[in-house]
């Protein structure tokens, strides 16, 4: 089992426990259904280690993972943006161009070639969320204590995570000549520092969402 253990899968695995810990209980469905999220996300990465090491083509749980992240991730912006009629449709829009890519994607080169085109476009429509979500709360009236508001935080990971996760693809061939080591390039410990900024952001988000928010909501007061 150590073998599995990468940077990747340990940052995975411990959000998922502490997703597990805060949000099992959670009132909203959007928060709570973040553990089947993390729990699939952590499904799909084992499974593409284990088919890697056998030998076996690994894209294919990676395409299983992207109709969840569409899925999962839309949700959640869904419940952050849901009071603004603006970003309601917009997210409702993205989802709709996004599984329009998949079933594109799928018809073009069949489900064991990794959906690139969808991956790329959901992560501009992610950044674009991520933005549109903090240009209303720089406009909203009422005081929002950001240190203990679980939403800012879990959209700065998605911010930070796929715009970097975009730039990273944009310039892919310049930066992959460029060894660290023998074994990795340059993206591959971009990547690395961006998923440790995604899943700590997103467990502070959780710790936030179990344990702060009734002390932010005193402070607002």
């Amino acid at each position: 089992m150590l073998n599995y253990l990468t940077f990747f899968t340990v940052f995975e695995i411990q959000c998922l426990f502490f997703a597990a810990a805060c949000l099992s209980k959670d009132q909203e469905m959007p928060w709570k259904s973040m553990c089947l999220f993390l729990f699939v996300t952590c499904a799909s990465e084992l499974s593409g280690i284990y088919l890697k090491r056998q030998h076996h083509a690994n894209q294919w749980p990676y395409n299983i993972l992207l109709v969840f992240q569409i899925l999962f991730i839309s949700y959640m912006f869904y419940g952050l943006l849901k009071k603004n009629s603006i970003g309601k449709l917009a997210v409702q829009g993205g989802f709709a161009i996004l599984t329009i890519l998949y079933i594109i994607d799928i018809c073009l080169h069949g489900f064991f070639w990794f959906n690139v085109l969808t991956y790329n476009s959901m992560s501009v429509v992610l950044v674009i969320y991520s933005l549109f979500y903090f240009y209303l709360l720089l406009k909203q009236d009422e005081i929002v204590h950001l240190k203990y508001s679980a939403g800012f935080w879990w959209v700065c990971g998605v911010l930070f995570f796929y715009f970097g996760d975009t730039a990273v693809n944009i310039f892919r061939g310049k930066l992959s000549v460029i060894m660290i080591t023998p074994k990795h390039a340059l993206p591959y410990y971009i990547l690395v520092v961006l998923n440790i900024i995604l899943y700590s952001c997103w467990t502070y988000s959780f710790i936030c969402r179990k344990w702060l928010t009734t002390k932010s909501e005193i402070l607002s007061s």
